[in-house]
């Protein structure tokens, strides 16, 4: 699946170029979810000040749509810590 032209890369891309183009390169690899989770998880002790709310819904839904065209791609919660794995699935779930 090419996701050059897909809505959430150019909502990304608008805002966030570096984010979009590495969104691109990751695009159904393994490193793709990793990197989204990154994204969305605050790991600076709360330092940062986040994404606007349309950027968020952007990355979960690449994260859904990857998770659906790469099934075999997804991450296992033994690959985070399981509390991070699991408050962002039941935020993907709710969207």
């Amino acid at each position: 699946m090419n996701i050059e032209n897909d809505f959430d890369i150019q909502v990304i891309s608008t805002e966030f170029d570096r984010i979009a183009i590495e969104l691109k390169l990751r695009w159904g690899s393994n490193q793709l979810e990793p990197y989204i989770i990154s994204l969305l998880s605050d790991t600076r002790e709360h330092t940062r000040t986040g994404f606007p709310q349309h950027i968020c819904t952007s990355l979960n839904r690449m994260l859904l749509l990857h998770q659906k065209f790469y099934p075999e791609k997804r991450i296992t919660s033994g690959s985070f810590e399981d509390s991070t794995y699991s408050d962002l699935q039941e935020f993907v779930t709710q969207l």
